[in-house]
């Protein structure tokens, strides 16, 4: 008689009571779930169920005018404010008319970082646009000079210089 000992290990998932009564709760209208809240606080006195203040009245519309019902409010504020990419973008287009100093600068707003520093370093930044350092340096003091203050900036002493410049906090020695 031949005795093997051998040894497994399984993965499971096992959805607890706790986890099937959360998510029926997160399944339920407004209406089924006032009439659950109503119905747990008569069963259990030690919870209170408080109704949220009412928020005023947004107008319906511009002008009067009634929304359709697929109007979603908070995507409306979203789609207002262009991202920083189209910021620069904009601002790019008004201060480089000329088309080869705009492809340098939109180069620059390539390596952008999402906090408004530049990704790259500048000498890289110029290999790829295909301009001497001097061009893209010079391009680079000019896009530093758009709003908000500290864009392009390559650290964060260079940052901090920018804006303290852009608010005159500069004495003559340093700026």
């Amino acid at each position: 008689m031949e005795m093997n000992v051998v040894q497994r290990q399984t993965q499971g998932l096992a959805m607890t009571a706790k986890m099937q009564a959360s998510l029926r709760i997160l399944q339920m209208s407004q209406s089924d779930l006032t009439a659950h809240l109503a119905e747990a606080t008569l069963e259990n006195p030690c919870l209170e169920v408080r109704m949220p203040e009412v928020a005023p009245s947004v107008p319906s519309g511009l002008g009067g005018r009634t929304q359709n019902a697929d109007f979603d409010p908070v995507a409306a504020l979203a789609e207002g404010k262009p991202s920083l990419y189209q910021h620069v973008g904009r601002q790019v287009a008004q201060a480089f008319p000329h088309p080869a100093a705009q492809r340098v600068a939109l180069a620059f707003a390539e390596v952008l970082e999402p906090a408004g520093w530049l990704g790259s370093p500048v000498d890289q930044v110029a290999r790829a646009a295909g301009v001497p350092l001097v061009v893209a340096e010079t391009v680079l003091a000019r896009l530093q000079q758009f709003e908000p203050a500290g864009l392009f900036a390559r650290s964060l002493t260079e940052c901090l210089r920018l804006q303290a410049a852009d608010k005159g906090l500069l004495t003559g020695s340093l700026g």
